[in-house]
């Protein structure tokens, strides 16, 4: 029985270690992006397409947009 409860511990405690290492690796995930994004000037941000993911063919390869532009 002890046995058991020792296994349970270890797995609660690497399923703690490996959320606590995901969380870290999006921080620093996130302060990449913000960096980045940092020097560029708001004027250029304001021109980016704001459908880029649901259009990527559009603006990759040139194809006609799948939705119809949201007015």
């Amino acid at each position: 029985m002890c046995a058991v409860i020792e296994e349970i511990l270890d797995f609660l405690f690497l399923a703690r270690m490996k959320s606590h290492c995901q969380q870290e690796q999006a921080q620093l995930f996130a302060n990449f992006i913000e960096e980045l994004v940092a020097d560029i000037p708001p004027q250029v941000l304001d021109t980016l397409p704001t459908d880029g993911a649901a259009e990527h063919d559009h603006y990759i390869y040139g194809t006609p947009k799948q939705s119809s532009p949201k007015a």
